[in-house]
């Protein structure tokens, strides 16, 4: 159940005589009404109030069945009885119970002289749903604007209700406070408790008339039937909802901070088992397994080799190498430069892992979009092209696109077509989102490509690469910086650190990710 449903189900409670018990010691309330009509008739013969031409006067007869009396017609109005209330209560119409209404207007708006003065003005934004009464108005006229419109001055600690828009809103103002044309005051009699009927009107629906503005006439108004208790018991109903209605506000936001945790929760667990697995708290360390330096040094050393014999072009990217000093702090060579980089590692990792540039162990393949005019690169084509469209049909594994190209378009450029277990990663526009591919593919160049340089292959697998890219999205964005829009070249890519654990490690950590999101994802 809803806060909002709790407290309308109290309100009915309330309203129908159940929420507080009856005391017989209290004056009926038909004794009330009774008490109503003779103030009106002393009104109306000081000529203060107008003389109604409905006066309605509502009985049980000695059928037990409801009847209504005006003028001279009594007719039996049980089906409009919508429910049962304690035999020391009476159904009343509202025209019999309010002495007086009064309407509002707008002073011209052309008129500058009539607006910015020191008179609270009230229209319907003034009235909130979920508050009782009238503190304040957003605008303000002047005597001047008062005397010259049909607004009119309505004295603090009267109620006040939308006519027009806003249907259903009620408060007290607890100001002197003039009233636009959409707005109703309501003069009471003192033998009705303004709160209990303020709770009262908060439980009804209005539909309305209209077919721009939806509102409500006079007489529909007048024509409510309010249930109407003894005056003691109206105070006690009162007493008692500001008793529980501040528990059901207390419960509203206990349930929406719950509601947000429930909803949120699945990715904050994502996230922090994504976060413990690229810091090798996801699963032990294996002493047996080869250290990733031990391995990246003897990669490289047979890289040089190749290079100098000329069976290898020197790579795109100065080759990086990190390593721990020996005073314990990391180090980045290049070339024939060394620079400590410790302000550049975001967390400590296992002494058996190593940081590493992606642009050092990945080929960074920016998309791209064949010129649309030319049909030759679109037509017939059938190499798969990804844009992110695709993902919302194949998810985080795209197994195939809405789009092909030709081979044509590609031309003699073979990088960019991307081989499977390739990662695809937003660069622009929805950075940090990332997917990886089961077939070959191209993609348009909100996607870089990052593809697993050869050599590299055998200490570094694909899906671990994978678990790794949605932990760089906040690291995305700070590279992608603000200007026209946001974007990350592949010069930044490729500069990006990422930890690598011994490759079994990698393949048990994939293990163990895949095993725990199972059960995240039936949350």
């Amino acid at each position: 159940m809803t806060a909002q449903q709790l407290k309308n189900s109290i309100l009915i409670l309330a309203i129908s005589g159940k929420l507080v018990p009856q005391d017989p010691h209290d004056e009926p309330a038909s004794k009330l009404v009774e008490q109503i009509r003779k103030e009106k008739d002393r009104l109306i013969k000081e000529k203060k109030i107008k003389p109604s031409k409905f006066d309605s006067i509502i009985f049980k007869g000695e059928d037990n069945l409801h009847y209504e009396k005006i003028g001279r017609e009594t007719r039996c109005i049980e089906d409009e009885i919508p429910f049962e209330i304690p035999s020391s209560w009476t159904w009343a119409r509202l025209r019999e119970v309010v002495l007086s209404n009064i309407g509002g207007g707008t002073p011209s708006k052309s008129n500058p002289n009539y607006w910015n003065g020191n008179i609270s003005w009230a229209s319907v934004k003034d009235l909130a749903m979920d508050s009782l009464n009238l503190k304040n108005t957003f605008d303000k006229i002047s005597e001047l604007g008062l005397r010259n419109s049909t607004s009119n001055l309505i004295p603090s600690g009267t109620i006040i209700i939308c006519a027009r828009m806003g249907l259903g809103k009620i408060v007290i103002s607890d100001i002197d406070v003039a009233i636009n044309q959409d707005l109703r005051a309501l003069i009471f009699s003192n033998f009705i408790f303004k709160k209990y009927f303020v709770y009262f009107y908060k439980t009804l629906k209005f539909n309305g008339q209209g077919l721009t503005v939806k509102g409500i006439t006079l007489d529909e108004i007048y024509n409510i039937l309010i249930p109407l208790p003894p005056l003691q018991e109206q105070k006690r109903i009162v007493d008692k909802l500001e008793e529980i209605l501040p528990l059901v506000e207390k419960y509203k936001e206990d349930k929406e901070k719950l509601d947000e945790l429930n909803l949120n929760f699945p990715l904050k667990l994502k996230k922090s088992i994504l976060d413990y697995a690229i810091k090798g708290k996801l699963v032990e360390q294996n002493l047996e397994d080869e250290s990733v330096e031990i391995l990246l040094q003897k990669i490289r050393e047979e890289k040089q080799r190749l290079i100098k014999d000329k069976k290898l072009k020197a790579d795109k990217f100065p080759q990086s190498t990190i390593f721990i000093g020996e005073d314990n702090s990391p180090y980045e060579k290049i070339g024939r430069e060394t620079r400590c980089i410790a302000d550049e590692i975001p967390f400590e990792i296992p002494k058996n892992w190593a940081w590493v540039r992606l642009g050092e162990v990945c080929d960074i393949i920016n998309g791209f979009t064949p010129l649309r005019s030319n049909a030759d690169f679109w037509q017939n084509g059938d190499i798969p092209w990804f844009t992110i469209d695709d993902m919302r049909e194949c998810g985080k594994q795209i197994s195939s696109t809405r789009q092909f190209i030709s081979q044509k378009a590609i031309g003699e450029n073979s990088k960019r077509l991307l081989p499977p277990n390739s990662i695809l990663l937003c660069c622009t526009a929805s950075i940090g989102e990332y997917a990886i591919t089961k077939i070959p593919l191209t993609t348009n160049q909100q996607f870089n490509g990052i593809v697993i340089k050869t050599k590299y292959k055998i200490f570094c697998n694909a899906k671990f690469l994978f678990w790794v890219m949605p932990t760089l999205k906040s690291t995305l964005l700070n590279l992608a910086g603000k200007t026209t829009f946001e974007f990350v070249s592949v010069q930044k890519v490729s500069q990006i650190l990422i930890p690598l654990p011994p490759l079994p490690e990698q393949k048990r950590i994939v293990a163990k990710i895949e095993e725990l999101l199972k059960f995240v994802d039936i949350l």
